[in-house]
């Protein structure tokens, strides 16, 4: 399940989500950022993914995520929660990324979010 996609001139980022979680178990979506043309991933700008508020029936071991794997292309980031109630959650954020020419390097924010589904 992919949430909605932001795209800029030099990339696309969204949040993935499993097609279902169960309650009470710690599950995660995935931020995705892609490179678009000439752009690469800057493998040295510091990615964070900065939760928003958590939905009712969601909790956030973390505030801020830092972990983040890069190829040239690519990068992702696994965005931890805990469902504590079954139902549709939305979960969100705001992602910090940068993506590079050889002689330009842009850095964007973008709003994210998915809607994840929460089985007893």
């Amino acid at each position: 399940v992919e949430g909605e996609q932001k795209k800029g001139a030099s990339f696309t980022a969204y949040l993935s989500a499993k097609p279902s979680y169960k309650k009470g178990q710690p599950a995660t979506v995935t931020a995705v950022v892609n490179a678009l043309g000439e752009y690469h991933v800057n493998q040295e700008y510091p990615y964070k993914f900065k939760m928003g508020t958590a939905p009712a029936g969601v909790t956030y071991p973390e505030a801020i995520v830092r972990a983040v794997n890069r190829t040239d292309k690519k990068a992702t980031m696994s965005i931890p929660f805990t469902p504590s109630a079954a139902g549709s959650t939305t979960i969100s954020g705001e992602l910090s990324l940068s993506v590079c020419t050889d002689s330009n390097c842009v850095i964007e924010k973008a709003q994210l979010s998915v809607t994840a589904k929460v089985e007893e």
